[in-house]
C-alpha cells in the first residue's frame, strides 16, 4: 500500500489584480445574474483548470477551493473566465465554488456554482521492487537477506528502510513518514544521481532473521513536492539446518602454530619459524548462515569482544578452510575491518599482507574428532609472476589513507601451520594464556 500527498496546498492565480473579496452593501433593487456554469480541464494528479461560462452582465467572479469535506476559509475575486489550481494533495477531493459579481448596481451576485473534482492517481516518478536472492559470495541467501531495485525520475528525497514487521504494525502512514525522516539508517540520498539518470539502482539488506516476515518502507519526494509512502512487505525463508560435518567442529580448541608472525612498530613483518605461538580459537554456528562457522581467537591484535570474529566453511574434501578477505565488522569510524592474509614470498623469503586471499589455512579433522593440523596454506602468485605461500592472516582496517592496526605494536601473530586439540577431549591441552 502507499499514499501520496502534497505540503501544502496553492492556488495559482491569473496574472490580473486580484484581491479578497468582501461582500458590497445590497441594492433595494435589483435583478440578480444568473449563476455561472462551470467545467474542468487539463486534470492531473495534482492539478486542475476551471473554465466559467460567461454571464451576461457580470464585471468579476468570485471563487474559492477547499476540501470536499471542508469549509473554504478565503475567497477571491477575478476578472478571468479560467482559473488554474496546482501542487494539491493527491487521492483528495476538492469542491470550487464560483459566482458572478457586477459593478453595475442594478444587478445583484448570483447563486454559487460549485463543482466537486476528485484527483486520482499516484505520479509515477520512483518504483521500487522487492526481492529474495541468493549471492554465495557476500553470504546473502533467501534466508538472511532482502533485495530490492529502485528507479525513478526527479526524485529528491529518499529515504528507505527495512523493519520487522510486527513491530511497526498498526503505525500510520505519517507515523512513518516521521520514522523514516529522523532514521539516519534509512538515508537513501546518495542513490538519488543514479536513480534519477535513468538507471536501475540494486541494493540489499543483509544479516537479516531468518523465517521473519520484513516490511520494506520507502519514502520520496520529486521535484514537484509529489509525497510517496511505499510499503512492502516479505518474509525470510526458514533457514537450513547446520550439516553434521559443519556441527562437528563446533567447539573450543587449543591452538599452537608452529611459527610466529613478528610485527614491528613500523608495520613491517618478520616470520620466525621456530617460535610456536599458543592460542584459543572457538567455532560456534553463526546464526545468519548454516553454511559458516563463526571463529573467535585466531586474531593477535583484536579479542572476541573488541570484534576480533572471523569466519570457516567446508572446502569441497569436507575440511575447514579458514576464511580471509572477510568483513569483520566496522569500527568507529566506519572502516571496515577485515581479515587479510600474511604472505611469505618464495623469492627472497620477505613478509607482506595480500588482501585478495579466499582462504588462509585448510584444516582436517582425525577420526577420533579431537584433534585437528593445518594441511594447506593458501598459494599463488602475484601479477609479477612471483609466488607466494601463505603464513597467517589477521584483522586490519581498511581505509582511504591506507591499512589501520588496532592492537599494541610490536605484537607475534599466528604463523605457519596449526595443531588443534579439542578442550575437553582426552588429549586437550591445558588452557594458556596467550602472550
Amino acid at each position: 500500500m502507499f499514499i501520496a500527498a502534497a505540503f501544502a496546498v496553492l492556488v495559482s492565480m491569473p496574472l490580473i489584480s486580484s484581491c479578497k473579496h468582501e461582500e458590497p452593501d445590497t441594492p433595494d433593487q435589483g435583478r440578480q445574474l444568473s449563476v455561472p456554469e462551470l467545467s474542468v480541464s487539463n486534470q492531473s494528479y495534482n492539478s486542475f483548470d476551471i473554465a466559467i461560462g460567461q454571464v451576461d452582465n457580470a464585471s468579476a467572479y468570485v471563487y474559492s477551493i477547499a476540501e470536499s469535506s471542508e469549509t473554504p476559509d478565503e475567497e477571491f475575486i477575478t476578472t478571468e473566465r479560467a482559473i488554474s489550481f496546482s501542487s494539491l494533495e493527491f487521492e483528495t477531493s476538492y469542491t470550487v465554488r464560483v459566482k458572478a459579481i457586477s459593478d453595475d448596481p442594478a444587478y445583484t451576485d448570483s447563486e454559487y456554482a460549485s463543482i466537486e473534482v476528485s484527483l486520482t492517481g499516484v505520479p509515477d516518478f520512483f518504483n521500487m521492487t522487492v526481492y529474495l536472492n541468493a549471492i554465495p559470495d557476500q553470504n546473502t541467501y533467501e534466508y538472511n537477506s532482502i533485495f530490492l531495485d529502485i528507479e525513478g525520475t526527479g526524485v529528491t528525497v529518499c529515504r528507505i528502510f527495512r523493519y520487522i514487521s510486527s513491530e511497526i504494525a498498526g503505525w500510520e502512514d505519517e507515523a512513518l513518514i516521521e520514522e523514516l525522516l529522523s532514521d539516519a539508517n534509512a538515508d537513501a540520498s546518495s542513490f538519488i544521481p543514479r536513480i534519477n539518470n535513468g538507471g536501475v539502482r540494486k541494493l540489499a539488506f543483509k544479516g537479516l532473521q531468518a523465517d521473519t516476515e520484513y516490511t520494506v518502507a520507502a519514502y520520496v519526494e520529486n521535484e514537484e513536492g509529489a509525497r510517496l509512502l511505499i510499503r512492502e512487505n516479505i518474509s525470510t525463508e526458514e533457514m537450513p539446518e547446520v550439516t553434521d560435518e559443519l556441527a562437528a567442529w563446533i567447539g573450543t580448541w587449543q591452538g599452537v602454530s608452529e611459527g610466529t608472525v613478528h610485527l614491528d612498530e613500523d608495520m613491517k613483518f618478520q616470520y620466525i619459524q621456530d617460535k610456536q605461538k599458543e592460542f584459543t580459537v572457538t567455532f560456534s554456528a553463526y546464526p545468519e548462515n548454516p553454511t559458516l562457522l563463526q571463529t573467535a581467537g585466531l586474531s593477535s591484535l583484536l579479542s572476541g569482544e573488541q570484534g576480533g570474529i572471523g569466519f570457516a566453511s567446508l572446502d569441497r574434501d569436507g575440511n575447514l578452510q579458514l576464511l580471509s578477505n572477510q568483513i569483520a565488522g566496522v569500527d568507529s569510524e566506519g572502516n571496515s575491518v577485515v581479515w587479510i592474509n600474511i604472505a611469505l614470498n618464495d623469492a627472497n623469503g620477505s613478509v607482506n599482507l595480500v588482501n585478495t586471499c579466499p582462504y588462509s589455512h585448510i584444516l582436517e579433522m582425525d577420526e577420533s574428532g579431537n584433534t585437528a593440523k593445518t594441511i594447506e596454506r593458501y598459494a599463488s602468485q602475484y601479477t609479477s609472476g612471483l609466488t607466494f605461500v601463505t603464513i597467517g592472516a589477521e584483522l586490519f582496517g581498511s581505509s582511504s589513507a591506507g591499512l589501520i592496526n588496532y592492537g599494541e605494536l610490536p605484537a607475534d601473530l599466528i604463523g605457519g601451520d596449526m595443531t588443534l586439540t579439542r578442550v575437553g577431549s582426552t588429549a586437550a591441552m591445558p588452557l594458556t594464556a596467550t602472550e
